[in-house]
């Protein structure tokens, strides 16, 4: 039997295979990327001062606060907070070695005038003042948990210093992580675009080329049922000119081309 074979570029086996493929690649990442996210979630921590003011204006030397019997020199009242911006909770024995969050003030922390946390049903963490810093003890922030601290100092102001023992945790301050908020967002609307993009051009070049697929399979059909009429014409004017007449046999000419050396279908 005589077959005609088409180039490879021409099969619809070989472009369904390989569009199939490329789709299945990329379905593949993007689970295995969702189940990583889905064991591992990312733990962050963010936190920032809010003020940091003096109690007493410059232009009131003569006004003096004291605090458990003692002159405040330099009174100041901060309010800073933390919170839990990951994607769960923070449990205590993520505090390496047991070891406590410390926020350095650069000032004495005389007292904790005020705590609140949000949403109420969470638990306030275990403080205290401990000379210059405000000691977090290991305690549970839950998911979108936010704890904020009112503070008496007595000292000049100074930047605060957060110091943290979480392992596994990334700490913050809030403004940089809205900051790296909005640099990840940006990243992943780029890759989506990319991946959109690349996901329609596939889609694209599949479509072209089962039509041009079609197109191709179309004239080899075409192609082997004239080979077939001619080869049946040629048999039926030797063996039965009439039916070689009904079937309107176009008349025998010479082919074009040279001349084969020896038979092609042996």
């Amino acid at each position: 039997m005589t077959q005609l074979s088409a180039a490879w570029y021409t099969s619809a086996t070989f472009w369904t295979t390989t569009v199939s493929a490329v789709v299945a690649v990329i379905s593949a990442g993007i689970a295995a990327w969702a189940t990583l996210r889905a064991v591992r979630p990312k733990l962050r921590l963010a936190w920032t001062q809010h003020r940091n003011a003096p109690l007493i204006a410059n232009g009131a030397p003569s006004l003096n606060i004291s605090y458990d019997g003692s002159r405040l020199r330099e009174p100041r009242m901060a309010e800073i907070s933390v919170r839990n911006r990951g994607e769960r909770d923070i449990t205590s024995s993520m505090f390496h070695n047991g070891d406590p969050i410390a926020i350095e003030f650069g000032a004495n922390v005389k007292k904790v005038l005020d705590v609140s946390t949000s949403p109420d049903s969470s638990t306030v963490p275990e403080h205290e003042p401990s000379g210059t810093k405000l000691i977090i003890k290991p305690s549970r922030l839950a998911k979108d948990q936010c704890v904020e601290w009112t503070v008496l100092l007595d000292g000049p102001e100074t930047d605060p210093e957060f110091r943290s023992p979480l392992v596994d945790v990334v700490v913050v301050e809030e403004e940089d992580f809205f900051a790296a908020y909005d640099q990840r967002r940006r990243r992943y609307r780029r890759s989506l675009v990319g991946m959109l993009a690349v996901l329609a051009l596939l889609a694209s070049a599949s479509t072209v080329l089962a039509y041009v697929t079609a197109a191709s399979a179309r004239d080899a059909r075409d192609g082997l049922q004239r080979y077939r009429y001619i080869e049946y014409c040629r048999y039926y004017e030797k063996t039965d000119p009439q039916r070689a007449n009904e079937m309107e046999c176009p008349p025998a000419s010479k082919p074009s081309g040279p001349t084969p050396e020896s038979n092609p279908f042996k």
